[in-house]
């Protein structure tokens, strides 16, 4: 009898360490599925105090830490496509250790994104400009990313003209779930030619996109070092000061040939012609920018600023 005890005791725990390791094994493997975001993403997006709901869809690439793509928002015959630019947000260190044999806790990343630019509009005329702070977690074997949206300062894009209102808009939540991989593959050339903008399309002096640009699949790598590029940048908060300063140090780059610009309803536009890709030129200016100015967001062929 008492034999029999110590045989079931044994079987208990190997049975519980068993479960544990189990566990941990499903947690390894969901944080595998987090180390690489790229793909589509169909869900819904709330605005709190109208009891709005749209449709969103989410074309998402993620290179190292930084995040872009589009964003397609619609309901019925009304839609809207925007540029994303994002990147993750560091976890908040933990002076506290997990304890000896314990379960490690869900498998999470947190991201933060914004409407860059405005590609395309349908059937409505003003849109406000987001930014999305969401957690990305693992629900039955699918990327989830959820979390809330708020307006990015005042701005809206009004006709496709960035600018601002005297009230922000109301903020709101979304939820949006990834494709699987059977659909990735069903889906891929439908979503990429319906999504991705022509990367020779530049942002125009409003900082969006002309409405009738046309929107194709295209594969960039970058510019090659002694190619010649063109990069439009948008500096927010812009007074002709901060504008005529920030033209003043583009300028002066080695890289730099020549340059457009404009300034209205606070928001200066640089159409910049210089050698090499964008990243590169990038971080020549930003070791020149000093604590006056602050870079937001990037991608091929644009620079998103503010203006301290």
């Amino acid at each position: 009898m008492q034999k029999n005890k110590i045989l079931i005791a044994w079987f208990l725990l190997l049975l519980f360490i068993n479960v544990k390791a189990h566990a941990q094994f499903i947690e390894t493997s969901k944080k595998g599925l987090l180390d690489n975001l790229s793909g589509n993403y169909d869900g819904k997006i709330y605005q709190t105090s109208t009891g709005s709901t749209f449709d969103i869809h989410i074309l998402l690439y993620q290179s190292e830490n930084e995040l872009s793509g589009n964003i397609k928002i619609s309901s019925g015959s009304i839609s809207v496509l925007y540029q994303l630019s994002g990147s993750f947000i560091k976890p908040t260190a933990t002076k506290s250790k997990p304890k000896k044999g314990s379960v490690p806790p869900p498998a999470s990343k947190k991201i933060i994104f914004k409407d860059f630019a405005l590609i395309n509009e349908t059937g409505y005329s003003q849109w406000c400009k987001k930014v999305y702070t969401a957690e990305v977690t693992i629900v039955g074997g699918q990327i989830q990313i959820s979390g809330t949206w708020a307006n990015d300062g005042k701005y809206v894009f009004s006709n496709g003209i960035l600018t601002t209102t005297n009230t922000p808009c109301p903020p709101g939540t979304f939820s949006v779930i990834s494709f699987s991989e059977k659909e990735n593959k069903q889906n891929a050339s439908i979503q990429i030619d319906t999504m991705v903008p022509n990367q020779t399309q530049k942002p125009n002096n409003s900082g969006s996109v002309s409405k009738d640009a046309t929107i194709k699949k295209e594969v960039t790598s970058g510019a090659l070092p002694n190619a010649t590029m063109e990069t439009e940048i948008i500096l927010i908060n812009a007074n002709f000061t901060s504008f005529s300063s920030l033209a003043t140090i583009i300028s002066s780059l080695p890289d730099f040939i020549n340059m457009k610009k404009s300034l209205s309803h606070g928001v200066g536009t640089f159409t910049v012609t210089h050698k090499g890709d964008t990243y590169k030129f990038l971080t020549t200016l930003n070791s020149k920018l000093g604590a006056k100015y602050e870079v937001t967001g990037f991608n091929d062929g644009s620079i998103e600023m503010n203006a301290k």
